[in-house]
C-alpha cells in the first residue's frame, strides 16, 4: 500500500483533522469503493490515506476530495500517489523539524503505531508500511527518536496477548 492522497492542514492544528467517527466513516467509504479496508492515518499534521496504487482512479480521487471538502476547514488536498516516497518524506520532515517540539514527533510516532492495526486489512501490506516507517525513523531520526520508537513498540508488544489471539 502507498499513500494515495493526503489532506494537509493550512492552519495551526487544534487536534486531528477528522474525529474518530469521521475517520471510520471515511474508511467505510473507501472500503466500499475498493473492496478492502484502507489505512487512514489521522494526525494533527493532516490525514494520510493508504491503499494499493492499482486501485487508485480519477473517480475515487474525486470522491475522496468531495467527501473531505464537505468536512470543511482550511486544508490542502495532495495527490500523493504521484510522488513515490511522499509519506516517507513526510516522516522525515516531522523528525527533522527544528521548529517543532519533541512532543510533535512523539505524537506522530505514537499515533502511527496505535492507528496501524496489524489485524485490520491485508497483513503483508500493513507489515510493509510498518517496516518502511521504522526504516525511515532509523535512517532519518536521531537517537532520542529511535529510542522513543523502541520504547513504544516494546509497550505495545507487552500488551498483546497471543493466547487470546490464537483462541479467537
Amino acid at each position: 500500500m502507498i499513500c494515495i492522497c493526503a489532506v494537509k492542514t493550512n492552519s495551526l492544528p487544534k487536534g486531528v483533522l477528522l474525529s474518530r467517527e469521521e475517520q471510520l466513516e471515511l474508511c467505510h467509504l473507501i472500503r466500499d469503493l475498493i473492496g478492502y479496508t484502507p489505512f487512514v492515518f489521522n494526525t494533527q499534521r493532516g490525514l494520510y490515506i493508504f491503499f494499493h496504487e492499482k486501485d487508485c482512479s480519477v473517480s475515487i480521487i474525486k470522491q475522496l476530495k468531495s467527501y473531505l471538502t464537505n468536512k470543511g476547514g482550511k486544508h490542502s488536498f495532495v495527490h500523493a500517489y504521484q510522488e513515490v516516497n511522499y509519506f516517507e518524506n513526510e516522516i522525515t520532515q516531522v523528525l527533522n523539524d527544528t521548529q517543532g517540539s519533541s512532543l510533535a514527533w512523539k505524537n506522530f510516532i505514537s499515533s502511527f503505531l496505535i492507528q496501524l492495526d496489524p489485524f485490520e486489512g491485508e497483513v503483508h501490506a500493513v507489515y510493509g508500511m510498518f517496516n518502511r516507517f521504522v526504516a525511515v525513523v532509523k535512517s532519518e531520526g536521531n537517537l532520542s527518536q529511535l529510542d522513543y520508537l523502541k520504547q513504544k513498540m516494546n509497550r505495545l508488544r507487552s500488551k498483546v496477548n497471543l493466547s487470546a489471539i490464537m483462541e479467537g
